[in-house]
């Protein structure tokens, strides 16, 4: 099978080494991510969602594409993790229709729901990124903390993300820490949803693009979800330890077996474009 994998142009780069790593598992050709997909490619691989002439003369060519990202569970070890999204990235991309049946994974517990919490959090996110999907994240936090406030009779505390803080600020203590406090988190298409939603506080998340979409109120209302079991085996199968051998392998396995249904919904153009 000949994948093509867009590589950036910074030799050793973790997002390079990533790619290379299943690369040569899954057997194909190396580019630039500013070229465009080749005419003999059966599919790309690209670490992000950014909008490169690789991904979208792939796009237009109808190939299915893997999007790698960081992974979605355990904050201290994220950078040692990846996602996989095929046709997509994240909560919109393939759903894969064989999931179900596989054996379970690893993952955290799903803990009961907390009816207590004395506050509203609000997730910041990296203001520019492309998953926000153009959203000013300032202003998005600001109407959600004003919302929340009168709707749950609460104080609404703003988190921003570690990065957008000034090096001689203080940094916010671990989102572990502050989910044991809150009433309900809000939530844009911050991956930090999946860690409220585990922790069993009620989550709003406001983009399909949010992984924990499915599980939680697009509405800025407290409710508790269902299905949480299900859907957390589904993402417990687009996350692997990239350092790990034997998950890179399992990583792969997955890619090989969904690409068929992936082929077909990129061929009718069923696709998330960035």
């Amino acid at each position: 099978m000949n994948v093509i994998a867009g590589l950036r142009d910074s030799p050793g780069s973790h997002a390079n080494v990533v790619l290379q790593r299943l690369l040569d598992r899954l057997g194909g050709t190396e580019i630039l991510r500013e070229q465009y997909f080749p005419a003999d490619g059966e599919a790309y691989l690209q670490w992000g969602f950014k909008k490169t002439p690789a991904l979208l003369s792939a796009i237009e060519s109808k190939v299915p594409f893997i999007i790698v990202d960081m992974g979605y569970f355990d904050a201290f070890e994220r950078q040692a993790r990846m996602s996989i999204s095929i046709n997509g990235l994240h909560g919109t991309s393939m759903k894969s229709d064989f999931v179900l049946d596989l054996p379970p994974r690893r993952h955290p517990p799903v803990l009961d729901y907390n009816e207590e919490g004395e506050n509203v959090l609000i997730i910041g996110q990296m203001p520019g990124d492309q998953s926000l999907r153009g959203q000013d994240i300032d202003a998005w936090m600001n109407r959600a903390a004003v919302e929340a406030t009168e709707v749950f009779k609460k104080p609404a505390h703003k988190r921003p993300h570690p990065n957008m803080l000034n090096p001689w600020e203080p940094k916010p203590p671990p989102l572990e820490d502050v989910l044991s406090n809150a009433y309900v988190t809000i939530n844009w298409t911050s991956t930090s949803a999946i860690a409220s939603v585990l922790a069993g506080i009620p989550t709003v998340t406001q983009h399909p693009t949010n992984m924990a979409f499915p599980v939680c109120s697009d509405r800025i209302m407290r409710r508790r979800a269902v299905g949480r079991e299900a859907w957390v085996h589904d993402i417990a199968h687009r996350d692997y330890n990239l350092l790990d051998d034997v998950d890179c392998d399992t990583a792969c396995e997955y890619i090989i077996k969904a690409l068929p249904q992936a082929r077909a919904e990129a061929c009718i153009g069923k696709v998330d474009a960035p």
